[in-house]
């Protein structure tokens, strides 16, 4: 009984997904195809999967369960499981731990895979050190296991295994990402050496009793080779787009398909079922890939696309197998050298820009991009935010979409933090904010609780950056070239020089201290970054804050040079544009309308101001996965207690009981959505303030307006010398940025 309820509880806390019978389609570790047209599968937490004809997946094996079969102390690593077709209706699952070098076999039998272990031994080694074993490839033949694997030393060991008795010797010291047995005791092997050596990818004949080998053909070189997989004496495989085939007597390889852009890095599970080559993993799910067919049209893409995106990507080509992508990189920085590259035979389909960037508005302006509006047929990029969809439009088109939410920050006031220091006003002006920064360092700076800043490091460099994109913000909204000789703004630059001794001062003392304290940690190795110092005190001002739906208890400073004037917010967001010369618009624009319709929940709450609007009610906003999570949990264990409460006394469903109870109270300290309607609410009226820098000069670093910028900070020009010369390199840099494009 003890042992039922140790049982239990391990299964209450630890493995909810026990219970159930049915799963999607999971990522896997290892395929095998099995006689009656059903699919094994091992999942990446160890478990064994079975997929039946009509595509359901169910549970056939717990992790428990294998793990039970293994040895004492066996440490079974999914990773490194591998499926293998046995003799008489047997499958044998190959399982090797993180470090002993110990192998496992168990043969799974019959249509529920019942275990029995076989075999169980370690990899000899000549380290004295601990070895990390990878599980490359295996193959069976008779009661001999072949294995080949790679070591954390960059070594490659390939072994003979009886299964008899036990005894095993090496074979080859190759790096083979595939074994399989041949007539007359001959191996057929993958020599895929890594991508950066010089040395061969071939095929290669391997004699399975001395190990010696004979050169088949050579495969396309500087790629790794994946997803091996057999129909009849026919090998499939993939380099990650193109998918091969080698038939006997192997020496020729052809192209006899593709698949989306995949990771061929890591072992990837693939196997042949009805003349399709199928791939399993967490970025494709089961994927089926029909041979002998080519793509209608091949994508390229902007290699810089995100990893949110590149899956978003994988979504599509599975509903369009017709399209194919290839992501490819480019290294223009100016709108001229974009637009070379563009006209060239190695031009991308489509691009992607962070925004603010000097070469995006010059190519949207001059005909470079194509207008998608026509071809998105969809209103959602009607319906952006429109500080986001303004910079993309022009004369009525629509040359880019987001593909990502903005990057806003700003500097937060935290209001509890402001009245223990006795002051109530909260800053609306530039000049409200040196007012309370110069009032602190005066009054409170040397004896207060409270510190000036999170992170009062770079504090004085923030300010200033902060006044010039303010500026350029104001300048831009308005429509008028750049300039820094407004009154307001001139007045604001001189509050600050007279304010940055004194900032920079702390700064310095603030940062010595945290330092010095730190020393009393022991030796830091010399490594002290401005973040290991950050203040563990309550803070006056939050620096450089993003600005999230959930950023309630802090007052963002939404700022202006001048009482009533505008309240301007810079932001960055990353875009996808398509080439105007692209050979096929009518394919990449509606990818990109895929893209922006399922960016995640975060994205589209930036992006959409009257996204949470269009939901039912704001119950139905997005659920938080900690508390989904949390509850499905509960669920779970409840249906397990109740199944094996009958067989437990009365103490035991006390135990079991209290654990139920605990979960439940401390699901309700768990928020059961993202956000509240409040904080959604707030989100998009501070959203309303946003603004797109065109001009980037400032965070691209110009060598002229950072010698200018020094001067003025070391004394050797006048506010009133500075500000106009600083506006004449820039209203320069804007008309011929407009001109070169």
């Amino acid at each position: 009984m003890k042992k039922l309820l140790c049982l239990l509880l391990t299964l209450l806390l630890i493995h909810p997904a026990l219970a159930e019978d049915a799963l999607d389609a999971p990522d896997a570790a290892s395929l095998l195809s099995c006689a009656d047209g059903t699919v094994l599968a091992v999942s990446p937490d160890l478990r064994v999967l079975r997929r039946d004809t009509a595509g359901d997946w169910a549970l056939v094996l717990s992790a428990e369960q294998i793990s039970a079969a293994c040895p004492p102390r066996f440490m079974p690593d999914a990773a490194n499981a591998l499926l293998l077709p046995g003799e008489n209706g047997a499958y044998a699952l190959l399982l090797l731990p993180d470090t002993s070098g110990q192998i496992a076999v168990l043969s799974l039998t019959g249509a529920t895979c019942e275990l029995t272990r076989v075999f169980a031994d370690f990899l000899p080694t000549d380290s004295e050190i601990a070895t990390q074993w990878t599980l490359l490839s295996a193959a069976r033949a008779g009661n001999t296991l072949y294995a080949a694997f790679s070591s954390n030393f960059a070594t490659y060991s390939t072994y003979a295994l009886s299964l008899a008795d036990g005894s095993s010797f090496p074979l080859s010291d190759a790096p083979l990402r595939f074994l399989m047995p041949l007539a007359d005791g001959q191996l057929l092997a993958c020599v895929n050496p890594p991508i950066s050596s010089i040395d061969e990818t071939c095929f290669a004949l391997l004699d399975a009793d001395s190990g010696e080998s004979s050169r088949l053909c050579a495969l396309p070189a500087h790629k790794a080779y994946a997803g091996f997989a057999l129909d009849g004496d026919s090998l499939y495989f993939t380099d990650g787009e193109t998918i091969y085939c080698a038939a006997s007597p192997y020496d020729a390889v052809e192209s006899v398909g593709y698949l989306p852009s995949l990771d061929t890095i890591a072992r990837l599970p693939a196997l042949m079922v009805d003349n399709c080559y199928c791939v399993c993993n967490a970025e494709l799910g089961f994927f089926a890939a029909q041979l002998h067919t080519a793509p209608r049209c091949t994508l390229r893409v902007d290699a810089r696309l995100s990893n949110v995106n590149r899956a978003l990507v994988s979504q599509y080509l599975r509903a369009h197998p017709d399209v194919a992508v290839v992501y490819a990189p480019h290294n223009a920085s100016t709108a001229p050298e974009y637009r070379q590259r563009m006209e060239s035979g190695d031009a991308l389909d489509i691009y992607a820009f962070t925004l603010p960037n000097e070469s995006f508005i010059p190519l949207r302006d001059k005909g470079d991009l194509l207008d998608l509006r026509p071809l998105m047929g969809a209103d959602t990029p009607d319906s952006l935010l429109p500080q986001v969809l303004a910079p993309l439009e022009k004369a009525g088109g629509l040359f880019a979409i987001p593909c990502g939410a903005p990057s806003v920050s700003c500097w937060f006031l935290d209001q509890s933090s402001l009245e223990s220091l006795g002051l109530t006003d909260v800053p609306a002006t530039y000049a409200d904010l040196m007012t309370l920064i110069s009032t602190y360092l005066t009054d409170f700076a040397s004896d207060s609780d409270v510190a000036l800043a999170d992170n009062p490091g770079g504090m004085a460099d923030s300010l200033f950056q902060q006044l010039f994109w303010a500026q350029l913000a104001r300048c831009e909204a308005s429509g008028v070239l750049p300039t820094f000789t407004d009154a307001d703004f001139v007045a604001a630059l001189r509050q600050y020089i007279a304010l940055r001794p004194a900032l920079v001062d702390y700064e310095t003392r603030w940062l010595a201290e945290r330092s010095s304290s730190l020393g009393d940690l022991g030796d830091t190795g010399g490594i002290v970054t401005v973040l290991s110092v950050s203040s563990s005190q309550p803070s006056l001002l939050h620096l450089n804050t993003s600005l999230t739906p959930s950023k309630t208890d802090e007052v963002p400073l939404l700022l202006s040079f001048s009482e009533g004037g505008a309240l301007l917010i810079p932001m960055t967001y990353s875009v996808l544009a398509v080439n105007r010369r692209s050979a096929y618009p009518d394919d990449a624009a509606p990818l990109l309308s895929y893209l922006l319709d399922n960016q995640p929940y975060d994205a589209k709450l930036a992006l959409l101001p009257d996204y949470a609007a269009l939901l039912p009610d704001y119950a139905a906003l997005q659920p938080n996965p900690a508390y989904t999570e949390a509850a499905q949990k509960i669920l779970d264990d409840e249906a397990l207690y109740t199944q094996y409460r009958a067989t437990l006394s009365p103490l035991e469903q006390k135990q079991a009981e209290d654990i139920l109870t605990d979960a439940r109270a401390a699901l309700h300290q768990i928020p059961p959505n993202v956000y509240s309607a409040a904080e959604i609410a707030a989100y998009h009226a501070r959203l309303n303030h946003t603004h797109l820098l065109e001009s980037s000069f400032w965070v691209s670093g110009d060598q002229h307006v950072s010698t200018l910028r020094q001067r003025l900070l070391d004394g050797e020009c006048t506010v009133e010398t500075f500000v106009q010369e600083l506006t004449r390199i820039v209203q320069m840099m804007t008309l011929e940025n407009g001109a070169a494009s």
